[in-house]
Formats: C-alpha cells, structure tokens, sequence
C-alpha cells in the first residue's frame, strides 16, 4: 500500500465503557487519538455493552466471553462475536479480546501473560474458566504487540510464535504528567483527602500482584515517630479488597484514597516522599513512569517489568523481602538517593514514553500488516 491509503482498523474498545480508569483504558485512549496524518481510521468496536448508544461505536451483541465459549464449543461453525467487516482492514484488540475467524489480520496487544506464568495471582474461577477463553483468544493472532520486552519474552516461551511476530510498542503516558502543578493546587488536592503531612505513596488495584500485604507490613515495621511523620496513602480499590482493608483500617497512619481523580493522583504523585511500587509482577507498570514525569522518587521491584522500565532512575527492591522494602522507606525519609539532579534525570527519560512515540509505532505495524 502507498503511505497515502487510509487503514481501516476495528479496534476493541469494551473496556472503555468500564468504571475503573486502568491502564488498558488510557493504552486504547491513547490509539485513538492517534494523529490524522497516519491515516488511520478507527472503527471502535465492543462485545455485549447493552449500554454502548454512541454513533461511533459498534456495539456487538454477545459478551465476548460467552460468544468465546459458544464458538469454541460450535467448533467454528457459528461465531456470535462476528461483525461485518466488509469496509475494515485489520482488527486490533487492545484488551484480550479478539475473536478469531474474521477473515481478516488480527492484531493483539498482550500486555502480560500473567494467568499462565503466575496463575496464584488469579482468581480460582479464572484458572478454570478465563485461562482457556484467554489462550483461544492470543493463539490465532497474526501479529502481538507486548508493552515491554519483559512481556515479549513471556509470549514467546507460553505461545511459541516466532520472534518476528512479536513487537515490542513501550506505552505512552499523557503529557499532563509532565505539567507541574501550582503549590496552593496541591495543597487543596490534599486538603481534600485528609493528608496533613509528609507521605509516602501507593497506586493500583487491590490484588495479590500489587504486594500490598508486604508493603503495609514493611510501612508498619517503622517506628511510630516515622509513622506519624510520614503517613502512607493508599490510592486503589476494586480486586480482591477483602483481604487489604482490615490491614489498612488496623494502622491510623494508613490513609485510603478511594476513587481519586487524575488531579488528585497528579497532585498526590508531586507532593508524595516517594511513590512505592514493589509490585510481584508487571508487564509494563504505568505509575513508574507517571511518578518520574511528576518529579516523585520512586521505591519499585528488580524483577520482571519494572526493572526494566524503571531502569537506573528508582531504588530497586526484592518484592519478597519485606527488608529490603523497608529498608528503601528508611531511605527515602533520611538518606534520599534521589537528588533534584537524579529526579531531573528521571523525568528526561520518561519523555521517552511519549504516545506519539507509541501510535507512530503501532501505525508503522498496521501498515506492514496491511
């Protein structure tokens, strides 16, 4: 095709139509706004929304997780996922959803393979039903797309595709991030939640992954003075909460932020003593990169994604030693390895993770595919 032929490309958006603001959220957002100069024409499409009247989106009856069963079960022979995609080039699941027999190429953006490679963080009922659903989805893929090199590895070894059909696209985060805020802006964001002093902070979904147990019992190992001084703001929610709200509710120091907006995290991020983020596992790790771009320090795990996102700029931690995370607390409040120059540094690398970097990328794939 010559660089000025419109693309066609269905692109998934079910997700969009969630309550919670994840990062598969903003990674969708993000290809939508990719510029006109591409050429690129995105047809959103949802699978079993009730809810979804918008003009631009197609919304496809069957839940895509029961038209998945029903297929698979049909051996082929009836596909309630199916669409017309008579005046479609390609289809883009963005979001582990992508039904196979389209008829034409299929692109699927994995962003990590963890029901496989670490199925005690998944739900009971996920490994029985979800993980075949899963696999039926990334198998017929013509080309993946992973979010790190780290997850490009992982697809490879669990699904055996070739090299070559995996590329490696790094998310985009908003330049938003980047835009320091006024100090009396974050002093009312503050205000607003109840914090009074110096904190330390935490971002992401309750779930075992995230490590929060560990976290909470490590913030709980300083002393009572470093508590009070330093109080520990838990920003999240949704998951298995169960489990984490007892931990929380048994400290006075530990603050639950539930349902903040961007403007509350942009300005909890620039007001934070450290971000801690020594999450068990990740494919790629968003608010790594959002803390840099708010001149946050950042605690965060050596192992899997992280590292690799993180690279030199944050103070690494083993997620399993509960030391080593405390001791990374201990130096965030009185040694501080993160100097103004340091953080200067963090935050020119994390411009790198631009989305008009990711969309040229991924536009450069939807050609080739095409």
């Amino acid at each position: 095709m010559t660089p000025s032929e419109k693309i066609t490309v269905a692109l998934g958006c079910t997700s969009l139509f969630n309550t919670r603001r994840d990062g598969i959220v903003k990674y969708t957002e993000g290809l939508l706004s990719t510029s006109i100069e591409h050429n690129i024409n995105f047809k959103k499409v949802s699978f079993g929304r009730e809810n979804v009247c918008t003009n631009d989106t197609l919304n496809v009856p069957s839940k895509y997780s029961i038209g998945s069963f029903v297929y698979q079960i049909s051996k082929g022979l009836f596909n309630p996922l199916r669409f017309d995609v008579n005046d479609v080039d390609l289809f883009h699941s963005p979001d582990h959803r992508a039904p196979a027999g389209l008829g034409i190429p299929t692109i699927g953006t994995i962003h990590d393979v963890f029901p496989f490679t670490h199925p005690e963080f998944m739900r009971r009922r996920f490994n029985y039903f979800g993980k075949p659903i899963l696999a039926n989805t990334i198998n017929p893929l013509d080309h993946v797309i992973t979010v790190s090199q780290y997850s490009k590895e992982q697809v490879i070894q669990y699904f055996g595709f070739k090299e070559e059909m995996v590329s490696v696209v790094y998310n985009g985060i908003e330049d938003v991030w980047f835009h320091d805020l006024k100090p009396e802006v974050i002093e009312n964001r503050l205000q607003k939640n109840g914090i009074k002093t110096d904190f330390f902070l935490c971002i992401g979904t309750f779930q075992p992954r995230k490590n929060y147990e560990r976290i909470l019992e490590a913030y709980n190992q300083l002393s009572t003075s470093e508590q009070d001084n330093y109080k520990l703001v838990v920003v999240g929610g949704g998951g298995w909460r169960n489990s984490i709200d007892k931990l929380i509710e048994s400290n006075s120091n530990i603050l639950h932020v539930n349902n903040a907006s961007d403007d509350d995290v942009r300005a909890l991020y620039q007001a934070a003593t450290s971000l801690v983020f020594p999450s068990l596992a990740e494919g790629f790790g968003y608010p790594i990169l959002e803390a840099f771009a708010s001149n946050c320090p950042v605690i965060t795990s050596n192992i899997t994604a992280n590292k690799e996102i993180a690279s030199d700029f944050a103070y690494l931690v083993n997620p399993y030693n509960t030391n080593e995370i405390v001791a990374g607390l201990k130096d965030a409040i009185y040694e501080s390895a993160f100097s103004s120059h340091s953080m200067k540094n963090a935050k020119n690398y994390a411009r790198h993770f631009s989305i008009a970097r990711m969309q040229n990328e991924t536009a450069a794939i939807y050609k080739k595919m095409v």
